[in-house]
């Protein structure tokens, strides 16, 4: 494995982790779970969280300000669905991983995505 690789597993780790829970966010604001919501809610902040870490210390402060408007989007979505009201403005707020992804994620020949830098 290459040092370009090594570099990013920990962004791998994370953001493989946050399609499912970002899923899982979606089919529970439509079925109106608020504990459901809470809890996928609370991984997502932790995962852009993370997010925000890594690229900070990759000094991609773009990427880093944009992991850390998810977290404070999911962190908000958390709140109100511990209060017992499922926001369905979350959907829209939280789901903005593609600005991220059209600059800083490239797709490999082997159908792999990895990061890249402008």
């Amino acid at each position: 494995m290459g040092q370009n690789q090594q570099d990013q597993d920990p962004l791998t780790r994370i953001m493989t982790q946050i399609a499912p829970a970002w899923t899982s966010l979606q089919m529970n604001i439509d079925a109106g779970n608020a504990a459901a919501v809470a809890t996928d809610a609370d991984r997502l902040q932790r995962l852009f969280a993370a997010a925000e870490r890594f690229f900070t210390g990759k000094k991609m402060q773009e990427a880093a300000d944009w992991a850390r408007q998810e977290a404070d989007a999911a962190d908000a979505a958390a709140k109100a669905a511990k209060a017992g009201t499922v926001d369905k403005n979350a959907k829209a707020a939280i789901g903005k991983c593609k600005q991220c992804h059209d600059v800083y994620r490239q797709k490999n020949q082997d159908g792999s995505f990895s990061l890249k830098r402008e």
